[in-house]
């Protein structure tokens, strides 16, 4: 084989591993983005007509302490107390829950620059009663939190979900309700090997009816 050819094997394998990369982050995007793409939709916001972004968190039960998402939502939905916003691969959060676990979730809009990591330490400061009241704390108001929902998937739900062997590898959509009122949660669900649900793609719309100004009162 002379250098020409030796290029052109080189060029076609590059080619090859570009594609197949491409291939696999669009499988992995959520539905909804890909028939906006498809059909030449506006592509998502990172902030609503606020300028609120807004960031996904959960709870490691492992560690013990909230785990965040490096990953803005993308807002399908910018307007104010009306947004709607979706993770739009897997890459972006992905858990397991075994049986007898209960998940724990939690949503942020933040109005100001912010760092992930300070974000994550105040969140796992504060009392587990501060972060399921609708208030905001000090420590929250002070780095931009405007919007703080909740959400929970009990061990009961769980272990339901893992005896439907009709679920396995297939995907089931989970909704929750926040429990402070302002919004509910959609995330994907599996079951995968033995006794294991797997979550990811989290989507939230909110419903809130008066202003967010009560979350400071």
């Amino acid at each position: 084989m002379n250098g020409i050819e030796s290029l052109l094997v080189f060029v076609k394998t590059i080619k090859l591993k570009f594609v197949n990369t491409l291939i696999f982050k669009l499988l992995t995007l959520n539905k909804r983005t890909i028939m906006s793409y498809i059909f030449g939709n506006d592509l998502p916001q990172k902030q609503d007509d606020s300028g609120i972004s807004y960031i996904f968190l959960h709870y490691n039960n492992l560690y013990k302490k909230w785990e965040i998402s490096q990953f803005r939502f993308r807002l399908i939905n910018t307007k104010v107390n009306q947004v709607g916003g979706q993770f739009l691969t897997s890459n972006w959060f992905s858990t397991l829950f075994k049986e007898n676990e209960t998940g724990h979730f939690m949503v942020l809009g933040i109005n100001k620059p912010f760092k992930y990591s300070v974000i994550k330490d105040i969140i796992n400061s504060s009392e587990i009663n501060q972060i399921l009241y609708h208030k905001l704390n000090e420590a929250e108001i002070e780095c931009g939190i405007t919007f703080k929902d909740y959400y929970m998937i009990n061990h009961d739900t769980i272990n339901k979900i893992l005896q439907k062997k009709e679920l396995l590898n297939k995907e089931q959509l989970i909704t929750l309700n926040g429990y402070n009122g302002l919004s509910k949660l959609s995330i994907s669900g599996r079951i995968i090997e033995k006794k294991k649900l797997y979550v990811t793609l989290p989507e939230f719309t909110m419903n809130v009816n008066e202003t967010l100004d009560d979350l400071h009162k």
